[in-house]
C-alpha cells in the first residue's frame, strides 16, 4: 500500500465516518474524566480495611490511560493516512487552546479579584510551551511530526512492520511491565509506538480479519483479571503494606494489560457495523473540548475542591451513585461549553484559517 499523494487527498471526497470508532471517542472521554474524579477527589482510604466504595474508586482510576491508550490509537489510524501536515489542523488546535487557556484565566481573574499581569498573559497564551494540558502538548508534537513517521511506517513491508512493532512492544510495554522500569520511556515515544500500531492496523487493513465481539469480550476479561490482581493486592496489603503499592500497578499507560485492553476496545469498536449516527458523531467531536475544558487549571480546582467535594461522600452508601452523576455532569458540561465554542467562534474563523494556510 502506497503513501496517498496530496492530489489524492484533495480530490478524494470524505465519506461519513462509522460510529463505531466515535462512539469509543465517548467512552474513553468518560473514562478519563471518571479516573479525574478519583484522582483529585482527595480520597484516603484506610488500607487496613476494604471497602466496595474504595475498590469503586480503584476502578475508575483505570480508566485514565486506558482512555489515553485508546485516543491515540484512533487519531494514528487517520493520520496515518495525511502524507503531510496541515497547517489549518495545526492552528484550529493551537486556536482552540488558546481560548481554553485565555477565558477562564480571565473569568477566574474577575471573580477571584486577582490581578491579570503581563506574565500571566504570556503563560495563557502560550499553552503548549507551558505544557498547561500535557496530552495536548505530546499530541501538537506528535501531528507535526505525523507526515515523517507516515513516510517511516510507509516504508516498511508488512514483515519489517511486525519486526518494529514487536520490538518496541517487548521495549516500552513488556519489559516496563516485569520490571517497572523503561528504558529511556517518555510519552511523546509512547504516543508514537501506538500510532505505529494503529497505522499497522490501517495499513494492513486488519479489522476487516478480526471479529469485534470476540475483541470486546477479550477487553472486558482482561480488564476483570487485571481489576482481580488489584482486589489481591487489596486484601494482602491488609496485612503487609508493601502489597498496597501494587494495587494499581497494572494501571500504568504502558503496562502491558492497559495496552492490551485498550487494543482490544479499538479492534471492536472499529469493527463494528453501526453506520453513520449523527448524534453520535456530533458528540464525539466535542470530546476533545471537555478534556481541554475539565482538565484546565482553575476549572479543575473549582469543579473537585470547590463544587463537587468527591472526597465528602468517600463512606456514604450512596456513593457509586454520586461518582456517576458527578461523572456524567461533567462531561456533559464539557460537551455544551464545547459545542457552544465551535457554534459561536470556529465556525466563523474556520473559512479565513482555511485561506491562510
Amino acid at each position: 500500500m502506497n503513501l496517498p499523494t496530496d492530489t489524492t487527498v484533495l480530490t478524494a471526497k470524505k465519506p461519513p465516518r462509522e460510529s463505531g470508532i466515535e462512539l469509543l471517542r465517548l467512552l474513553a472521554m468518560l473514562m478519563i474524566v471518571a479516573h479525574h474524579f478519583a484522582l483529585y477527589g482527595g480520597f484516603s482510604y484506610p488500607t487496613d480495611t476494604l471497602s466496595f466504595n474504595r475498590f469503586f474508586t480503584q476502578l475508575l482510576l483505570m480508566g485514565g490511560k486506558l482512555g489515553v491508550n485508546c485516543f491515540v490509537l484512533i487519531s494514528g489510524y487517520f493520520l496515518i493516512q495525511s502524507p503531510k501536515f496541515k497547517i489549518e489542523k495545526g492552528l484550529s488546535l493551537w486556536l482552540r487552546l488558546l481560548t481554553y487557556s485565555l477565558i477562564p484565566y480571565f473569568i477566574f481573574s474577575a471573580v477571584t479579584a486577582l490581578p491579570v499581569t503581563p506574565k500571566g498573559i504570556l503563560l495563557h497564551i502560550t499553552p503548549l510551551l507551558s505544557s498547561q494540558w500535557w496530552f495536548a502538548t505530546v499530541y501538537f508534537l506528535l501531528l507535526l511530526l505525523s507526515p515523517y513517521l507516515n513516510r517511516l511506517l510507509f516504508s516498511l513491508d508488512q514483515r519489517d512492520y511486525r519486526r518494529f512493532l514487536l520490538l518496541l512492544t517487548c521495549l516500552f510495554s513488556v519489559l516496563p511491565t516485569l520490571t517497572n522500569r523503561t528504558p529511556q520511556l517518555n510519552e511523546l515515544l509512547w504516543f508514537f509506538y501506538l500510532y505505529a500500531l494503529a497505522g499497522y492496523i490501517r495499513r494492513f487493513d486488519i479489522v476487516k480479519r478480526i471479529k469485534p465481539r470476540f475483541c470486546l469480550l477479550f477487553s472486558l476479561v482482561l480488564a476483570l483479571l487485571t481489576l482481580a490482581v488489584t482486589l489481591l493486592c487489596d486484601v494482602l496489603g491488609m496485612k503487609s503494606p508493601a502489597f498496597v503499592g501494587y494495587a494499581v500497578y497494572l494501571f500504568g499507560m504502558e503496562k502491558l494489560p492497559m495496552l492490551l485492553i485498550a487494543l482490544g476496545l479499538f479492534l471492536g469498536f472499529a469493527g463494528l457495523r453501526i453506520g453513520t449516527v449523527k448524534a453520535v458523531n456530533l458528540l464525539a467531536s466535542a470530546t476533545f473540548g471537555v478534556y481541554l475544558f475539565h482538565e484546565e487549571a482553575h476549572i479543575r480546582r473549582f469543579l473537585w475542591n470547590e463544587l463537587f467535594h468527591p472526597a465528602a461522600l468517600a463512606d456514604s452508601p450512596f456513593f457509586i451513585l454520586y461518582a456517576i452523576g458527578v461523572i456524567l455532569a461533567v462531561f456533559a458540561l464539557g460537551c455544551g461549553v464545547e459545542l457552544l465554542r465551535l457554534f459561536l467562534l470556529e465556525r466563523w474563523y474556520q473559512k479565513p484559517l482555511r485561506r491562510l494556510s
